[in-house]
């Protein structure tokens, strides 16, 4: 059974491909710290195929009933701007991967960190982020290339700190 094995400073993941719905994805995450609670840009898999919802057939309105579940594979920590939070990093993972190839979403991705400029952050550690996070955006692009060639050989990519093996 495929599956994709990261092996992060702070823990191993291991993902089972398997034959069940699943999504590759890049989205905003929290890791704990002494610190506090830092927003990350992360390489995710989500192991519900969608958001859950319940419909209300009074008014017809899909009602959400909790975020997909998922599994951090890589991240980086936005520790650009005091007080920032996961929801502020949003907007900028969910236009990380809507141009459809890896140097447009780079493109993309970038000008949406440059809306953080507004609130002064430390731009040394800003246009660290957005190197860090365009290398993660270059390992989705390199996983589902492995993806599209059946999945036959195993694949090591290093990212950051992260080390993927993609097995067959």
């Amino acid at each position: 059974m495929p599956r994709i094995i990261a092996l992060q400073p702070t823990e191993t993941t291991v993902v089972d491909l398997g034959y069940f719905a699943w999504r590759l994805g890049i989205d905003a995450t929290t890791i704990q710290t002494r610190e506090g609670p830092v927003p990350c840009f992360s390489l995710v898999y989500r192991y519900t195929p969608q958001q859950l919802v319940a419909f209300r057939p009074q008014d017809g309105v899909m009602l959400p009933l909790s975020d997909a579940a998922m599994v951090p594979l890589v991240r980086r920590e936005a520790d650009f701007q005091q007080h920032l939070q996961t929801s502020d990093l949003k907007p900028v993972t969910q236009v990380a991967l809507t141009r459809g190839n890896q140097a447009d979403d780079i493109v993309r991705m970038t000008e949406a960190y440059q809306l953080f400029r507004n609130g002064r952050p430390n731009t040394d550690r800003l246009e660290a982020c957005i190197a860090d996070s365009s290398l993660i955006i270059a390992a989705y692009w390199d996983i589902r290339a492995w993806l599209k060639t059946g999945m036959k050989a195993e694949t090591r990519l290093t990212v950051l700190q992260t080390e993927l093996v993609l097995l067959p």
